[in-house]
């Protein structure tokens, strides 16, 4: 089965508000980051105590390219595969980012299709994340389809359960994901994808006679 490695253009981005609103709303983010090879925080949606007391409230996503030029006939199955790290307390989704992402920065915080209204999903969640292995996102149909039609694939993977749902935590909530970006010179992420198989015409005639 081919494989398409992500642009290193990936990175993440997050948000740090002292309300949830506020966090996961931003137009813009706080941070950016680009060129890192990991983060044990690159996904996130969480609540943590105040040095003054209160609370503050983190939000962080991770967006990948990936160049699916080369993809020219129907995808039958495909999974986003993600190496973990460190921090493995959060269930995750990947959904649609916008094309702005091709050149990450603090704006493309909510670089999300749909955000605002109905997020453009490219996944279910996934409720299992290991830091010493692999991740594997099974992409639906939408996503099958954008591999095949649109020459570049963007995908923006979120926390599930607070920030894609937006439910803020309550009590402390660290929910937190690691993961490895295309910079890192062993784990790159990659689309693991198989073609629709399909048989010669002459060979399904010949196969369907009767001898």
């Amino acid at each position: 089965m081919p494989d398409i490695t992500a642009n290193t253009s990936d990175g993440y981005v997050y948000s740090y508000q002292l309300t949830w609103s506020g966090a996961r709303n931003a137009a813009t983010g706080t941070a950016v980051n680009s060129s890192a090879s990991s983060s044990a925080y690159g996904i996130r949606g969480e609540r943590g105590a105040s040095r003054g007391g209160g609370y503050n409230y983190t939000v962080a996503r991770s967006f990948f390219v990936f160049d699916t030029s080369g993809v020219s006939a129907e995808v039958d199955t495909a999974s986003l595969i993600i190496r973990g790290r460190y921090n493995g307390g959060g269930d995750v989704i990947a959904v649609q980012a916008t094309s702005d992402i091709s050149t990450l920065g603090t704006a493309d915080f909510d670089a999300i299709e749909g955000w605002g209204g109905t997020i453009v999903t490219y996944s279910s969640e996934l409720s299992t994340w290991t830091t010493s292995g692999w991740n594997s996102i099974a992409l639906n149909a939408l996503a099958k389809t954008h591999i095949e039609d649109n020459g570049t694939l963007y995908v923006c993977v979120m926390n599930y359960d607070y920030d894609y749902r937006d439910i803020a935590p309550t009590g402390y909530a660290a929910n937190r994901n690691g993961l490895y970006y295309a910079d890192d010179s062993t784990y790159k992420p990659y689309i693991n994808y198989e073609l629709v198989s399909t048989i010669p015409q002459t060979d399904a005639v010949f196969f369907g006679a009767n001898f």
